[in-house]
């Protein structure tokens, strides 16, 4: 849970006002947008006009529909963060067992801003 939805839930049980941050996990990516690897029409321009809707005034309501500032190209090492979760998840006694993700295409991330932000 990040911190501002931790006190968003204390503002409305004030119970939870009790609780204290344990531990903190690394800066985690909080969504992805993903095109399929192989190339279809048009890839390339979709892929520019994604990376530049924060340019002009009719990206950047679109961009606050879907709640970032701007969308950038994944880097290598930013999954690194949520693949650890997710084998750490996988020992843990009760877990389901792992499924194998699939290849992605092109990704970018939103909310650039986010990016390195402390989760609790």
């Amino acid at each position: 849970m990040d911190e501002i939805n931790l006190n968003l839930a204390k503002e409305m049980n004030p119970q939870l006002g009790q609780l204290r941050v344990l531990a903190r996990s690394r800066p985690m990516i909080e969504s992805v947008i993903a095109m399929p690897a192989e190339p279809f029409p048009y890839q390339k321009e979709l892929i520019d006009a994604t990376l530049s809707l924060h340019e002009n005034s009719r990206g950047r309501q679109l961009l606050m529909v879907l709640k970032t500032d701007r969308l950038v190209r994944i880097q290598p090492g930013d999954l690194e963060p949520g693949a650890q979760l997710w084998r750490d998840y996988g020992r843990l006694p009760g877990s389901p067992p792992n499924r194998t993700a699939g290849s992605g295409g092109a990704a970018v991330e939103s909310n650039q801003a986010d990016r390195g932000k402390e989760r609790n």
